[in-house]
Order: C-alpha cells, then sequence, then structure tokens
C-alpha cells in the first residue's frame, strides 16, 4: 500500500523530500515532507505538508495514539493517509493541524485513478508467475460481467475487517458455447446448445442459463489468470461431459390380471462428448484486491480470498 500512495502521490505531481527532523513513530510511516498538495486538502491554503500512512492494523486509532503521535511529530501541518478507522466516536481536533484520510477515502482515490487509467492496479507476484494487469486492459462495451454474490462493505465487516483498502477490479474468464446432443437411454437424441462457464480462479466449471441478462462491464482493469490455469480442451470435454449428463423422468405402464400398473424411473441422458463443437469467449468476474500486508484477490461471485 505505501508504494501505491506514493505513486498516487506523484502523479499528482507532489514532490517528496526528507527532513532532518524526521523520527520513527510507532503505527506511522514517514513519506515525506511536500512543498504542496495543490486540490487534495480542504484545510490548509498553502505551506509545507507532512505526509503519513499509517499501516493496516486490526484495531482502530485511538485518541491517545494521536495524542502521542502529536508530541512526537515534528512541527507543520501533518496529512494522515490511514488504512485504519479512528476508534468510534473519535474526532480529531481541527487545532492539532492534521489532515485525517479513512481507508474509505483512500479506497475512493485508488479507484478513481484506476479507473481512469492513471495508475496500474498491480498485485505481488511470485517467481515465475508474472501476474499483472496490462496498461491496455481495459475491457470494452461488449464484454459481458456476471453480476457479483456478495456485498463488499458486509463481507469486510463480518470478518472484521472494515478498516481495509479494496481496489476493484475484473477478473478474466472464459465462457464456452457447446453445441452438441443428449442420448437417451433407447438411443434416441435431442440436440442444445448451452452457455458453460470456466472459472479459472476457483477451477469450476457451471452452466449459466440467463446469458442474456448479463450486463455490459464496467470500465475496470483486467487481471489475468496464469496460463496453466486454463483447462486444456481434453479436460473440458470431460468435466463438460460429467455436468450436463442429464437423469429425466419416465413413465412405465405394466399390466397385471386385475389392472394397469404405472410407476416413474428416473432414466439418464448422455451428452455426447465427442461430436461437441466449443467455441468460447471472454467474460469478466467481479473483485477485488485487498490490500492486506500481503495483497489478495477477493472474488465477487464465491466471497473467497486468492494469493496472487
Amino acid at each position: 500500500m505505501e508504494r501505491t500512495l506514493r505513486d498516487l502521490l506523484s502523479l499528482r505531481s507532489i514532490n517528496l523530500r526528507d527532513i532532518k527532523e524526521k523520527k520513527d513513530i510507532t503505527g506511522f510511516t514517514f513519506l515525506g515532507l511536500a512543498d504542496s498538495v495543490p486540490d487534495l486538502l480542504s484545510n490548509i491554503d498553502s505551506g509545507n505538508v507532512i505526509i503519513w500512512h499509517a499501516p493496516a492494523g486490526l484495531l482502530p486509532i485511538t485518541d491517545s495514539e494521536i495524542t502521542r503521535f502529536t508530541i512526537e511529530a515534528p512541527e507543520g501541518f501533518h496529512w494522515i493517509l490511514s488504512e485504519r478507522e479512528l476508534q468510534e466516536g473519535f474526532e480529531i481536533d481541527n487545532s492539532l493541524k492534521i489532515e485525517f484520510w479513512p481507508p474509505e477515502k483512500i479506497t475512493k482515490w485508488i479507484g478513481e485513478a484506476v479507473i481512469v487509467g492513471d495508475l496500474e492496479a498491480r498485485l505481488k507476484h511470485k517467481k515465475d508467475q508474472v501476474k499483472t494487469i496490462e496498461n491496455n486492459e481495459i475491457n470494452t462495451c461488449n464484454t459481458k460481467t456476471l453480476p457479483p454474490q456478495i456485498e463488499l462493505s458486509s463481507w469486510m465487516s463480518q470478518r472484521g475487517l472494515s478498516g481495509l483498502v479494496s481496489t476493484p477490479i475484473l477478473l478474466e474468464s472464459k465462457l464456452w458455447i457447446i453445441q452438441g446432443e443428449i442420448i437417451g437411454p433407447n438411443g434416441e437424441s435431442e440436440r442444445g446448445s448451452w452457455n458453460i462457464f470456466e472459472d479459472p480462479w476457483s477451477d469450476k466449471i457451471s452452466e449459466i442459463e440467463n446469458i442474456r441478462e448479463l450486463q455490459d462491464s464496467l470500465h475496470l482493469r483486467i487481471l489475468r489468470p496464469d496460463e496453466s490455469r486454463w483447462l486444456n480442451l481434453e479436460n473440458l470435454r470431460e468435466l463438460v461431459g460429467g455436468l450436463l449428463n442429464v437423469r429425466r423422468k419416465s413413465e412405465m405402464h405394466e399390466n397385471t390380471q386385475s389392472d394397469t400398473v404405472r410407476s416413474m424411473l428416473l432414466q439418464r441422458w448422455s451428452f455426447n462428448k465427442e461430436d461437441a463443437t466449443m467455441s468460447r469467449e471472454k467474460i469478466l468476474v467481479p473483485g477485488w484486491i485487498i490490500h492486506f500486508e500481503e495483497e489478495k484477490i477477493l472474488h465477487g461471485l464465491n466471497g473467497r480470498l486468492y494469493s496472487p
């Protein structure tokens, strides 16, 4: 997060420099002294601003922490970019010459920079597994996005993570259009078309029934999975075969000496995976980068966190 904040400040032409009286303050990281901060701060007209970063933590910032900060910090006007909320009910007095930005305001600032393309959203990556969002990879309006199944603020609140910063992104996946047939127990067949969603992030496939109801995508950056996460055609056919096999009710009649007995049977209809044709297109999944100490991907459909 510190690197992202430095990038944002640089994009706004805010040049940071060191100061001799700088000292470490527990819970606050010194970013630098700026000669001016144009258009960003409401309660300062001009002059130097000392900028700080308050890293993520489990507990909110208390009034005693701010008191200690004012005692230990150098003289001047301070701007604190915080990944932690202020303690409930506590407000920083204007006389302390502190501009405090909570996680929500930082998230909005980052999101706006990503959307307009000023800031490249990126994840830390392991060796040989590069996962970045391409500079020019902004989805076109004809690319569809699946609707999110989680509400971000509720998800974070339930896990005690409300103070963390998040960045909205889109996760690239595949939509397979399958043309083929299912074959009944007596050799009868029915042709059909199916829309199969391949999710490389959760390693699952599923059928999408109401494909026409999907919405056009927002203009967000797209995160691509590692190439090794995609299914090859052979494995895809096997999984699709298992997914599209169905059991149907069939009515059977049996004549006895006194009456006709009617019974219901479940009969298996098998998908003919060998002769099916498959075409694909891109489909997107909503998600967020959650800025823990080590960033994680929050999947917008299943609510699970994935490592980059």
